[in-house]
């Protein structure tokens, strides 16, 4: 019965050891702040709304957007991006749904300051819906 005493003596004091030589978590660093989501405009009377951001990524930009719906029916979206140049980049497609919210998160190799404005536009037809425009 000592034996055993004396053993968990040791290992108790194994444990005390191990407990306080365990180094503590390193902090970390906030996430810087991210730009907010700016509202799109309506390019006529269409029951959606739209915001978003751009986000500055070492090979291009990170584009976040949500759109609402509150019409009775859904259809086929664009999200384009058009650059200084004029010139144009389909970034993503999605359906949308009656009385719901689309959020679409994805990556262009333009940098934020080449783009001049994002546009939703219609698949069917092509014609843009709603912009926003960069300064």
């Amino acid at each position: 019965m000592t034996g055993g005493v004396a053993g968990l003596a040791v290992a108790a004091g194994v444990a005390l050891v191990v407990s306080l030589t365990v180094p503590e978590a390193t902090p970390v660093a906030p996430a810087p702040p991210q730009p907010p989501a700016l509202a799109m405009s309506a390019l006529g009377e269409y029951p959606i709304q739209a915001a978003a951001r751009l986000l500055t990524q070492a090979w291009g930009t990170e584009v976040e957007m949500s759109c609402s719906y509150g019409g009775g029916r859904g259809g086929d979206y664009s999200l384009v991006a058009i650059a200084r140049d004029g010139s144009q980049a389909e970034l993503a497609t999605w359906l949308a749904l009656p009385e719901n919210t689309a959020k679409v998160v994805v990556g262009t190799k333009l940098k934020p300051q080449d783009i001049a404005s994002l546009e939703i536009r219609s698949v069917r037809t092509g014609k843009p819906l709603m912009r926003l425009s960069y300064p």
